[in-house]
């Protein structure tokens, strides 16, 4: 295992994790001891890595700390364009994920306004009254039970709708109906019972919230504005369901971006990129674990290859004097995502510390070690800027021996993975446009498959303003 260039990982990730694991830093530290590697191996899996991320970073935000910039190390596509899910796309992917507490990209099951939700349901209202207070508690209660009710029969009524419209598939087209004419006869009379609970209960618990907090006009007003309708957006999934989902704003048009990306490069192809990034063997670097989301974080290889439909890591001799890599986007941008009004960074400043309710939500949450914000909070992180870049394409190169291996691999059907992005192979974009230089032992691969890449995240680590 000291020799760099023998080293092997098998089947793309170094370090797995399950979807909802919080505790990042004591899951690697178990995971790198079972697979016996020691801080150095790690250092020269993450060096690659780390160049690029340092580059990046210095593009971006003009200084080699990177903390909150999330990189992508597999490709995921921008596609929150798609005429059908696209809008299902930006809210659920892009702007309600929490991701994972890690300095490279990852989903997880987490949802921010549902963490967001569990927040404002455990607020412990102060009353003087012992009545009252019980009162209040009672009605929080309530809420909560209420919000549950009603989600769940938005759920069964989604349901209900693809039974539906399975049936009416044998029809002719004319004796169709739409989902819309199906909601307004058939799913919204029944809903209505529940909103109407939700409704009822939201309004008794802002009575005592006044009454606790009368003084602040604004926090008065977050319990309504959670759940308000006007604030959420029904979107078709891509298993046929239609559920609301809470708002967030993206901008600049993502579709906009496409096309004068493919104007540009229509009408000057010779046109530089918009942005390069470039690192070398002697490049200077700021390491993973000195990050704030970093720890003893293992990226896996910079470069992956794809034999039998099974990708694998390689890890590369980044101190060899051969070695050097540049990453050029022909076009790039950063898009602005943010929470509806249903949203109040301002809460979350004010209730920072409590104090919560008994048995609620967030309460049992604290006692069983967690935080509220940090590596291990309910709410940690949130997706702010996502960066996007159109037609990317990646300069390496090798030792003469890596280089020599990584070329029999494509020339003979396999696929690669520089970073975040594949060649060849499955999962790949394509394979006509890799080019192999022998004198020099770099090869050069360009991605003209039309699609938008995620190539980072740039994170709001929580709380706000932090």
């Amino acid at each position: 295992m000291s020799n760099t260039n023998d080293f092997e990982i098998k089947n793309g990730n170094v370090l797995p994790f399950g979807p909802d694991d919080l505790g990042i830093t004591e899951k690697i530290a178990t995971y790198t001891a079972d697979l016996g590697l020691t801080s150095a191996d790690i250092d020269k899996i993450n060096r690659p890595w780390d160049m690029y991320a340092t580059a990046m970073s210095k593009q971006i935000r003009g200084e080699e700390d990177w903390s909150g910039l999330q990189l992508l190390t597999i490709p995921k596509a921008a596609q929150w364009n798609d005429p059908q899910y696209g809008v299902h796309y930006a809210l659920e992917d892009i702007g309600n994920t929490i991701p994972k507490w890690s300095p490279y990209w990852e989903s997880s099951s987490r949802k921010f306004h549902e963490n967001y939700g569990f927040i404002l349901n455990s607020i412990k209202l102060e009353l003087p009254n012992a009545e009252e207070q019980r009162n209040a508690e009672d009605a929080a209660q309530a809420w909560v039970s209420a919000l549950k009710d009603y989600e769940d029969a938005f759920l069964e009524s989604a349901y209900d709708w693809i039974e539906f419209n399975n049936i009416q598939e044998g029809l002719p087209e004319h004796r169709r109906i739409t989902y819309d004419t199906w909601y307004a006869r058939y799913g919204a009379p029944r809903l209505t019972k529940y909103k109407d609970r939700v409704t009822f209960a939201a309004a008794t618990y802002q009575v005592y919230f006044n009454k606790a907090r009368g003084a602040d006009a604004r926090l008065a007003q977050l319990i309504t504005e959670f759940r308000n309708d006007a604030y959420y957006i029904t979107t078709e999934t891509p298993s046929g369901l239609r559920i609301p989902h809470p708002s967030y704003d993206i901008t600049p048009d993502l579709q906009d971006f496409i096309d004068s990306s493919q104007e540009m490069i229509r009408n000057n192809p010779n046109k530089p990129p918009a942005m390069t990034l470039s690192f070398n063997h002697s490049s200077g670097y700021r390491n993973t674990t000195t990050t704030r989301m970093g720890g003893s974080a293992s990226w896996g290889g910079f470069i992956r290859i794809n034999v039998g439909g099974a990708w694998e890591s390689k890890q590369i001799d980044s101190f060899s004097k051969n070695f050097s890599c540049k990453v050029s986007f022909q076009n790039v941008e950063q898009f602005s995502v943010k929470p509806g009004p249903w949203y109040s960074a301002l809460a979350l400043q004010i209730f920072a510390g409590g104090p919560w309710l008994d048995n609620s939500y967030l309460d049992r949450w604290l006692k069983k070690g967690n935080s509220l914000f940090g590596e291990r909070g309910l709410l940690n992180l949130r997706q702010k800027t996502v960066i996007v870049a159109y037609q990317p394409s990646i300069s390496i190169s090798l030792s003469s021996r890596e280089y020599h291996y990584f070329k029999k691999v494509v020339k003979g059907g396999g696929g690669i993975s520089i970073g975040p992005f594949r060649f060849g192979g499955r999962g790949s974009t394509t394979t006509e446009n890799i080019n192999w230089n022998d004198a020099t032992s770099m090869f050069t691969a360009v991605d003209t498959s039309g699609s938008p890449k995620i190539v980072a995240m740039l994170d709001e680590i929580m709380p706000p303003g932090e």
